[in-house]
């Protein structure tokens, strides 16, 4: 098998744990890493939790922050700091898949993180 290089592009943190959501995209990119594939989890920063760069299990996670005043401001935020993010992804490395979780974490795919010449896949 061919290692591939795998985006997941999320609205919450696998790295919270909190939820049903950010168990089975934490699940869903530890098993990929286990299979010997580049995972990189590009998610929102959770309240209170610093943007940054974190590597678990073989996982490499990048979380962008995103303010909560209003609801139209927090989705504006949340969009335009995710696209920011996945351009330095991009710069850094190619990526052949472009998977959106699934469950609460797909939600993301409104995102629209266009990745040229990746496969887009829905991981259910």
């Amino acid at each position: 098998m061919t290692p591939l290089s795998v985006l997941m592009v999320s609205d919450v943190s696998p790295l919270a744990g909190a939820g049903g959501g950010e168990r089975v995209l934490w699940e869903q990119a530890r098993g990929l890493a286990r299979r010997g594939h580049a995972v990189t989890v590009l998610a929102r920063a959770p309240d209170g939790t610093p943007a940054g760069r974190h590597e678990r299990e073989g996982v490499r996670v990048l979380l962008f922050a995103a303010g909560r005043r209003t609801r139209a401001g927090f989705l504006r935020a949340a969009v335009f700091a995710a696209r920011r993010a996945a351009g330095a992804v991009l710069a850094e490395s190619a990526i052949d898949v472009r998977a959106r979780p699934a469950g609460r974490a797909g939600a993301a795919g409104a995102l629209h993180i266009p990745v040229p010449g990746a496969a887009r896949i829905s991981l259910a």
